[in-house]
């Protein structure tokens, strides 16, 4: 039950948020609500508040089955049933959530065309001569980077963690500078409005990108620090997690509502409208666009353009990922199966599991010892499922280790190397286990130099 609580609550908290964002866009911003473009007459106009409430109280529907769902799923009691569960809530937190946010689209474009409030709406409006906006320097970034990538050159055991953070720090930059290729955020010709609008949005986007390089960056330092105590290492990383998660939703929504404030009494006269190329109010989709990637129209995020190939490919990827989040439990039960090969070869004790294999060379041994409990351990990088621990983990009173093995099988075979590495291997035959812990003992203790 321990592990269903921490494993739910990981995502049920998605639920609200999601809520809480799309219940946003009933909110004026750019002259758009709920992706739709509506003129400031619209704004109070009768059926247009119905529509907007009545979506508001969909979502909240949604999000109470959603919680109730998650909850529900505290008492199923097999792992692998959980995680496919726990995929096909993702899943379904996208769909039930959309659904309401689509037909809302829908139904306001109706009321738009029954109004006739696209009349005389022109489709762009050139806007020359936009005050460049000031770029935070690139030596912002670089404590970030250096910080993140110090852990490399101390400890080579969890290298490719530290690796993939500082990589993410590189992308992050990357994404800062995309703020500065985008178009203007123009709603109409007033050119100070346009100013004011497309600072906002890339001053909030920097922000966003720079605080989640720091954070990736203590991250690696946090990982570095505490990788030899499990339960430090766990909670920094969940107060990092949320500490995240937090920093860019206030990001986020301070974005908004200077919109929200910037524009509301636009929406008069020339306006911007671009209905016809949000499919739903959610794809973005216009051939004549030649950029992959096009700002979102409410607040700092982007997406990509599905008319250009590579924004198909995305759409594709994307679709299918969805699809096959819920099938999750099931290949991880088979990856949990799998046989666990381990043996004495060629003056070699090798431990195999899949694509995952550790051989040492018996003459590098510097001890063994046999473990007749289950042991405890955490997991730092690789596999940690019910039946199958692979990868780097820490083992209390010993430290980081590189391990193969089934916890529900005993015993297991600790190896310590002349350079200090440690491994701990098991199969899922204890007498086999044992045979092989026998194997290497006589190997040591007919060294000299070695001992059991």
């Amino acid at each position: 039950m321990l592990f269903n609580i921490l494993f739910w609550s990981s995502i049920i908290w998605v639920a609200p948020l999601v809520y809480y964002m799309l219940a946003n866009e009933t909110k004026f911003k750019k002259n758009i609500a709920v992706g739709v473009t509506i003129p400031l007459e619209g704004r109070s106009d009768e059926e247009v508040i119905k529509r907007l409430e009545k979506f508001k109280k969909e979502l909240r529907f949604a999000c109470i089955i959603l919680v109730v769902v998650a909850i529900a799923c505290l008492f199923v009691s097999d792992i692998y049933t959980t995680i496919s569960l726990y995929g096909i809530w993702i899943v379904f937190c996208i769909i039930l959530s959309y659904i309401p946010y689509v037909r809302c689209n829908k139904d306001l474009k109706e009321i738009k065309r029954k109004r006739n409030w696209q009349a005389d709406t022109p489709k762009a409006i050139t806007v020359t001569k936009l005050p460049e906006i000031k770029r935070f320097p690139l030596y912002t970034f670089i404590p970030a980077f250096l910080i993140s990538i110090v852990p490399v050159f101390f400890d080579t055991t969890l290298f490719v963690v530290y690796l993939l953070n500082t990589i993410s720090i590189l992308l992050f930059w990357l994404l800062y500078r995309h703020a500065y290729e985008n178009k203007p955020e123009m709603v109409n010709d007033n050119l100070e409005l346009t100013k004011a609008l497309t600072q906002v949005r890339k001053q909030n986007w920097s922000i966003m990108w720079l605080v989640s390089s720091y954070l990736m960056s203590f991250l690696s330092l946090v990982i570095f620090l505490t990788q030899n105590h499990p339960f430090p290492m766990l909670f920094s990383i969940l107060l990092i997690t949320a500490i995240f998660i937090i920093a860019i939703m206030r990001i986020e929504f301070k974005t908004r509502k200077i919109q929200e404030d910037l524009t509301k009494d636009t929406g008069q006269d020339l306006y911007i409208d671009e209905d016809d190329a949000w499919i739903g109010g959610i794809i973005y989709y216009n051939p004549n666009n030649k950029k992959l990637f096009v700002n979102y129209r409410v607040g700092t995020n982007v997406t990509v353009n599905v008319a250009r190939p590579a924004g198909k490919v995305f759409l594709a990827i994307t679709i299918l990922l969805l699809i096959a989040i819920p099938f999750t439990g099931p290949i991880l039960s088979q990856i949990g199966k799998a046989p666990i090969e381990l043996y004495v070869k060629d003056n070699y004790i090798t431990a195999k599991n899949g694509g995952t294999e550790y051989s040492i060379k018996l003459d590098n041994i510097e001890s063994v010892e046999l473990f007749e409990e289950k042991p405890d351990i955490s997991r730092i990088n690789g596999t940690g499922l019910e039946n199958l621990a692979k990868g780097t983990f820490t083992l209390k009173g010993v430290g980081v280790i590189k391990v193969i093995l089934d916890p529900n099988h005993t015993p297991f075979i600790l190896v310590t190397t002349k350079d200090n590495k440690r491994y701990l291997f098991g199969s899922r035959d204890e007498e086999h286990t044992r045979n092989v812990y026998e194997e290497i003992s006589k190997s040591l203790q007919a060294s000299p130099n070695l001992q059991p």
